[in-house]
């Protein structure tokens, strides 16, 4: 894959989120490893869809999918999405596999959730 928009990335996608519900999961794509950036999910035009907030704070788990049990590599929770501001998060390096984000909460709640653009890049 080619970069998309992200310097020497080994590979991204750009996609959205409409009223998924928690635990929806992303596309999986294949990490080689083969240079030294981290896995990014970058979140734009965000909206808990339940609760109207002044602001959006997703958070996302990142899966090694293996044969067998899958390995989180943990939650993150960003900074604001809400309206024409990005949020980021970030994962250093994961070891090569095949990997998915999963939605996990906004604000804290297990509510849907809606962004117009999330950008994966690894």
């Amino acid at each position: 894959m080619g970069a998309t928009g992200t310097a020497y990335a080994a590979g991204s996608f750009t996609s959205s989120l409409d009223n998924v519900a928690p635990g929806f999961g992303s596309r999986v794509w294949e990490d080689t490893n083969g240079d030294a950036n981290q896995t990014v999910i970058r979140s734009w035009s965000c909206w808990d869809n339940q609760q109207f907030f002044s602001y959006a704070q997703p958070t996302y788990e990142l899966l090694k999918r293996n044969i067998g049990p899958v390995t989180s590599y943990g939650r993150v929770t960003t900074t604001d999405c809400k309206g024409n501001q990005y949020s980021y998060a970030r994962w250093s390096r994961p070891p090569a596999g095949n990997y998915n984000f999963a939605y996990r909460l906004v604000n804290g709640y297990k509510h849907t959730f809606s962004a117009a653009e999330i950008y994966v890049s690894w």
